[in-house]
């Protein structure tokens, strides 16, 4: 069962693989991504200067905004918060409690992964995986869950979020007689896509796109 797990999972990877490579390869190449949506063509270019000019202007106003907000605090206090307060969830405190689960749980998976690998009985080997693998990475994806959300209104967090969304406006285009011009007029028309499921895909594209072709540090 395991073993064609394996078998199933390897050309998978292959094929996820290939696909990555030949889309990386078009996205450097030329610098932009096109794709149709229907009848319309949408396109992702690299962010110019002058689009990181606007973006690092706007990132500036909003970084302000952040800090004089009393809902937003930086990473490093809400972490001293929750370790004086608590997370409010009973098997973790403290955030500190909570990264040391999950490194314990890379440790675990570390030490199990050579051993269902050598596993010659198909059983023994379906058991470990089953009963000991999966589980173990499902609670380490709750536990990564927990962190992102007690840390959901960081200022760093926002700004990563922000970062990703005022650069996807600067740079999607959308073809229009047969050239490409910035598909939203501004960045709040940009940010009522939510009333358009259609819309919200398209989105959700072109963010892949530029964080493929422009790679924003996160903070």
């Amino acid at each position: 069962m395991i073993e064609r797990k394996d078998e199933i999972k390897k050309v998978a990877e292959k094929i996820l693989e290939n696909s990555q490579h030949n889309e990386l390869e078009d996205l450097f190449k030329n610098n932009f991504k096109i794709w149709k949506v229907g009848e319309i063509n949408y396109r992702v270019h690299f962010a110019t200067h002058e689009d990181f000019r606007d973006l690092d202007d706007a990132l500036a106003q909003e970084y302000t905004r952040l800090m004089r907000s009393p809902n937003y605090l930086h990473r490093c206090d809400w972490i001293k918060m929750y370790e004086e307060k608590g997370t409010g969830n009973d098997k973790y405190k403290n955030l500190e409690d909570l990264d040391d689960r999950y490194n314990e749980i890379s440790r675990e998976l570390n030490e199990l992964s050579p051993k269902i690998v050598e596993e010659v009985d198909d059983v023994a080997r379906n058991r470990l995986f089953e009963g000991q693998y999966i589980p173990l990475v499902d609670e380490q994806y709750e536990l990564s869950q927990l962190k992102k959300h007690l840390l959901r209104y960081s200022i760093e967090d926002k700004l990563n979020w922000f970062t990703n969304l005022y650069g996807v406006y600067l740079t999607l285009d959308i073809e229009v007689d047969g050239k490409f011009q910035r598909k939203f007029k501004s960045f709040d028309e940009f940010m009522k896509v939510e009333n358009s499921p259609e819309l919200e895909d398209i989105i959700l594209t072109a963010t892949r796109y530029f964080k493929t072709l422009n790679h924003p540090k996160e903070l």
